[in-house]
């Protein structure tokens, strides 16, 4: 069944182990998904946080694999906010299954 919804999933880290087969069930299921990384064409960097916003914008849902935090290194917490105005990153939607 073809998915009605017009806006995309966003796959945190798609070009990883974990990422990479959470945007090939969603295309498989025929989802419309929005694949970033730090190296691909949509940008999302967790040390770059000006890549933020553009990738967050118009999605639906969001899938993040949590990547690994080095000691001492600045953590993202749940309630950081991407733009003015948002909703905290945490409770926006549960999730759904695939």
């Amino acid at each position: 069944m073809a998915d009605t919804r017009s806006e995309p999933t966003l796959v945190v880290g798609a070009n990883g182990k974990t990422g990479r087969r959470v945007t090939e069930r969603l295309t498989a299921a025929v989802r419309a998904v929005r694949a970033a990384s730090r190296s691909s064409e949509t940008r999302f960097d967790w040390d770059d946080q000006p890549t933020w916003a553009p990738a967050l914008d118009g999605v639906d849902a969001v899938y993040i694999a949590r990547r690994p935090v080095a000691s001492g290194a600045s953590r993202m917490q749940p309630t950081d906010r991407v733009r003015a105005g948002d909703a905290p990153l945490t409770g926006r939607r549960s999730h759904q299954n695939v």
